[in-house]
């Protein structure tokens, strides 16, 4: 009983200091490509709870679109062969792809994120 009635409170009371204070969004995913590792930082948009995957650099095969569904396909041998981001659109999916391309090309330490 008690659930009932505080979770309600609890979210609407969160939804009404969100929009007086007018606090943004916290990114969905996060990608910091340094000259030896890969981070993402993947944000779920309904608990918000966060994930920390972390790879050597070169041990990433593939940061593209999935050709056969939606989201992101990331190939790691060792590590991981999986696709994140599922809920984003293809578009979102193709620009991300083309900024982790040109991070991963470069031999510079970069942050790319997905505001949505």
């Amino acid at each position: 009983m008690l659930t009932l009635v505080v979770v309600p409170v609890w979210w609407i009371s969160t939804l009404l200091i969100r929009a007086s204070l007018q606090l943004p969004n916290p990114p969905r995913a996060i990608f910091e490509i340094t000259r030896d590792q890969v981070t993402m930082t993947l944000r779920d948009p309904s608990s918000k709870e966060s994930d920390v995957f972390k790879w050597p650099r070169a041990a990433v095969v593939e940061l593209r679109a999935n050709q056969y569904e939606a989201g992101l396909w990331v190939n790691v041998p060792g590590h991981v062969k999986a696709t994140y981001l599922s809920d984003l659109s293809r578009d979102t999916i193709e620009l991300l792809e083309v900024e982790l391309r040109a991070a991963l090309a470069s031999g510079k330490s970069e942050t790319v994120g997905d505001a949505l």
